[in-house]
This record gives C-alpha cells, sequence and structure tokens, in this order.
C-alpha cells in the first residue's frame, strides 16, 4: 500500500443560486434537494485503484450545515467526535424568499463579512455588495438583464473596473462569457459548446484549457494547450452520485496526456461526502 494523506476541506462552495455573482451555470452546481448537513473529508494517494475502493476511517471531518431554504448556517470541524465551529452565518431575507444580507461570523464570534444583495422587481440579483467594515466596501458588483438573462457584470473597485459580459442561444443557455480589464481590454473569454457540454478557456486570443462536464454539470475532464494547439495534460475527475444526483465521492487526478504521473505527486485527491437530507 502506498501513503495516503488526509487533509479536511475548509470549506466546499456550496451556496445558493443568489449569492453566486458569476453567472455560468455550468461551474454552480448546487445540491440537489434539502440537504440539511453535509460530511466531508479528503485524501490523498498515488494509488487510484486504491482510492477507488477506499473506505475512509476517520474521526476528523468538516461539517456544514444547512438551513431549509438551502443557505450554509455553520460550518464546523470534527475532531475526535468535538464539533469545533469554523464559521457561523446569518441571513436576513425580503418578503420573496430572496437574501438580502449575508453575515460570516469566524470561530472567534467575530464578524468576517457582510454581504448586500438588491433585487429587481422580478427578483433578478441587480447589486451585491460586499463590506469589510461597517461603511467601507470592499467587492462591489451590479449586473444587467435582457430577457430574464443576465448580460452584463461590472466589478467597481477602487483601482480599477472590470466588465464581463455573456451570451446566450435562443433557449437561454449560455454561448460566450468574456471578461475585460478596466472595461475596455478583453482579456479571458470562455465559449461553451451546449451540445458537446464544453466549455473553451481563452487568453487573449490564444486557447488555454477545454473543459468537459457530465449531465450533473460537473467537470470530468480539464485539458490544457500548448501554443501550437497540443495537449500537455489531462485533468481527469469521476464521481459517484447519489440517487438525487449529488456526488458523494469525487476523485480528481493529474495526468499528462502521455499517463505519466508527476513527480510531485501523490496527485490523486479522493473527497467523500455524507450529505442527510431534510
Amino acid at each position: 500500500m502506498k501513503a495516503i494523506y488526509l487533509s479536511v476541506l475548509l470549506s466546499l462552495p456550496i451556496t445558493s443560486v443568489a449569492q453566486v455573482y458569476h453567472f455560468n451555470e455550468w461551474e454552480m452546481s448546487p445540491l440537489n434537494g434539502n440537504p440539511k448537513l453535509v460530511r466531508y473529508v479528503s485524501v490523498y494517494s498515488d494509488n487510484l485503484e486504491e482510492l477507488r475502493t477506499l473506505e475512509i476511517d476517520t474521526n476528523l471531518w468538516n461539517i456544514d450545515s444547512f438551513n431549509i431554504t438551502g443557505q450554509t448556517m455553520v460550518s464546523y470541524r470534527v475532531v475526535n467526535g468535538a464539533l469545533n465551529p469554523l464559521a457561523r452565518y446569518n441571513y436576513q431575507f425580503d418578503n420573496k424568499g430572496n437574501v438580502v444580507k449575508r453575515l460570516c461570523y469566524d470561530e472567534k464570534g467575530d464578524t468576517s463579512c457582510r454581504i448586500v444583495y438588491t433585487y429587481n422587481s422580478r427578483g433578478d440579483l441587480i447589486e451585491e455588495k460586499h463590506f469589510v467594515d461597517d461603511t467601507t466596501i470592499g467587492r462591489h458588483y451590479k449586473f444587467s438583464y435582457k430577457s430574464g438573462l443576465c448580460t452584463l457584470m461590472l466589478e467597481l473597485n477602487q483601482n480599477c473596473d472590470y466588465k464581463t459580459t455573456y451570451k446566450y442561444d435562443k433557449s437561454g443557455r449560455m454561448l460566450e462569457e468574456i471578461h475585460y480589464y478596466d472595461r475596455d481590454t478583453p482579456s479571458i473569454k470562455y465559449i461553451y459548446d451546449v451540445i458537446e457540454n464544453t466549455r473553451s478557456f481563452w487568453v487573449f486570443s490564444r486557447l488555454n484549457s477545454k473543459t468537459t462536464f457530465d449531465n450533473y454539470h460537473n467537470e470530468i475532464l480539464c485539458s490544457a494547450y500548448n501554443r501550437d494547439g497540443s495537449i500537455f495534460w489531462n485533468f481527469i475527475t469521476e464521481y459517484v452520485y447519489d440517487s438525487l444526483g449529488n456526488w458523494t465521492r469525487r476523485i480528481e487526478d493529474d495526468r499528462k496526456d502521455n499517463g505519466i504521473i508527476s513527480n510531485w505527486g501523490p496527485w490523486y485527491k479522493l473527497t467523500v461526502r455524507e450529505i442527510e437530507y431534510y
């Protein structure tokens, strides 16, 4: 048996759609159903076959608890059966059920973030402000819509502003996402193929990588390209899903296209999630 390394994830991006300020449905992948608790832990190994059948026996877990509407309430680390809060969250809602304020507290109970959300009459998120103190805004986002789809996101910073534009097909599926530096210079572009379930990542007109997604919108293959268009490595991810379509086991690997594992290993990471529903 080769070495296996244990790691506890500090946080997983399990969040309500309203709190995700990029509108890329391929990356959101929220949990299906009504999750109540999610326990998760990761281990590392250079033996892929071993990880595929490994049953993790550990008393070191992280737990995220959720309210009935899907927002994370408390994140814990569990060590030898003892609950150690890592973060706590508090939400305020409007009369339509939209989150209008999110407060984050660290393990000491101190406020670590305050986020304020504003919506239009349709319930679309049009503004999001991240406060670093009572009055100072750290990150500030504004969104514009057409026919119910977000077509523009502005990120307003003290030093420079950023702009992201979105294009869709007639069915409302995203086709193109372009990020501009200082609003005028296109720097990053994502091109979506809704038939092949792929997303191409371009940096200054050069294809950098292409990601393939499964039917649950989770990444299963990411291929990175050389300047001549050849692939120099593949990042492959495997999943096991429950009956609601949420993954309970995920194995990530980082192999070059010739199958040689980097000497930096171990490259394989298994993450196990145990999900309890309302």
